[in-house]
């Protein structure tokens, strides 16, 4: 008797076969090279001068993100008061929704 082969694994498989063939065909060749690194015209660079804007914006709010995560596991990892066996209700009372009795 054969065996019925899921959905998934159908799908799964042909994604994975039909993604680089895809991606193959935008290649552009020799001939016609395509870079976001050496924009050609007004409106390329205008996009790449605003794709730099947000890069760093991103990379500054990056640092200060992981700065305060580095900050506050330092400054806290001795506290024994945000510790303890009821971490449900605390956050329920410290957000101001009702405990449900639990």
């Amino acid at each position: 008797m054969l065996r019925r082969v899921p959905v998934r694994l159908v799908l799964f498989a042909l994604l994975t076969f039909m993604i680089p063939i895809v991606l193959t065909a935008c290649a552009g060749g020799a001939d016609n090279p395509q870079s976001t690194i050496d924009p050609a015209g007004a409106a390329a660079d205008e996009i790449v001068d605003i794709y730099s804007l947000i890069w760093w914006l991103a990379v500054v709010v990056f640092v200060l993100v992981e700065g305060a995560l580095i900050f506050a596991i330092f400054k806290f990892r001795n506290n024994k008061k945000l510790i303890n066996g009821r971490l449900r209700r605390r956050f329920t009372e410290t957000h101001g929704w009702r405990s449900s009795g639990r």
